[in-house]
């Protein structure tokens, strides 16, 4: 019979929290790290309207750092991960983001202005977030050039306004790039924020089952 004495009590605690730290570090970096391969070295220089009426193009934020996110109103992990955004704009005077939505001009617009639930967190007077509208379908338009097939998509384009990357996380990418390794907060709260409960219920059996037969394996080594 297996006795359960206090050493082996911290070994399974330590065990424990070194194997959920590792998994949570895998997690992360699996979901967030990275970049997806680019089509176009250039960002499309065709002037968009944006919310307030005014025509941009790239051109108009040099010297800035510009993320651009592809988003629609009923995409979950658009509204997931933009609802940061206010909290990243803060934290980087040199950052400037481009929402373009898929949507219709007059839908985004009312989500802007009237910041219906869930999406209360717009900001439409904040200087350096820009709301414009793309049709998917317009050929050689934004969403064609750049190839975005799946929703939110993400380019990062330097002070010079080229692209320097696609990434996988809009946060990620921005902390990565202004603050540098070890400025992850808002990425880590936001890849936290959505952990599914029952992916870490299985992680944790799948723990106890690995632990379990480690413990029968040395009781049954012990025995011999």
């Amino acid at each position: 019979m297996l006795k359960l004495t206090s050493r082996g009590v911290k070994i399974y605690l330590l065990s424990f929290l070194i194997y959920a730290l590792v998994s949570g570090i895998y997690s992360f970096y699996k979901n967030n790290a990275g970049t997806e391969p680019l089509s176009e070295e250039d960002f499309p220089g065709t002037a968009l309207k944006n919310h307030r009426g005014q025509s941009n193009t790239i051109d108009d934020f040099k010297g800035k750092t510009v993320l651009v996110n592809f988003w629609f109103s009923t995409c979950p992990p658009c509204l997931d991960e933009m609802k940061y955004f206010p909290e990243l704009l803060n934290r980087y005077d040199d950052l400037v983001i481009m929402s373009i939505s898929i949507d219709s001009e007059n839908h985004t617009q009312k989500l802007v202005t009237e910041k219906t639930a869930p999406w209360t967190f717009l900001n439409g007077d904040h200087p350096r977030w820009m709301f414009y509208n793309a049709d998917k379908l317009e050929k050689n338009g934004y969403v064609d050039r750049l190839k975005v097939n799946s929703f939110p998509t993400y380019f990062l384009l330097n002070r010079e306004g080229k692209i320097i990357s696609s990434p996988k996380d809009g946060l990620y990418g921005v902390e990565k790039e202004l603050g540098g390794w070890l400025s992850h907060s808002l990425s880590l709260k936001h890849h936290f924020n959505k952990v599914n409960v029952r992916k870490t219920l299985k992680t944790f059996l799948l723990f106890n089952l690995l632990a379990g037969i480690v413990m029968i394996g040395l009781f049954y080594y012990k025995g011999n």
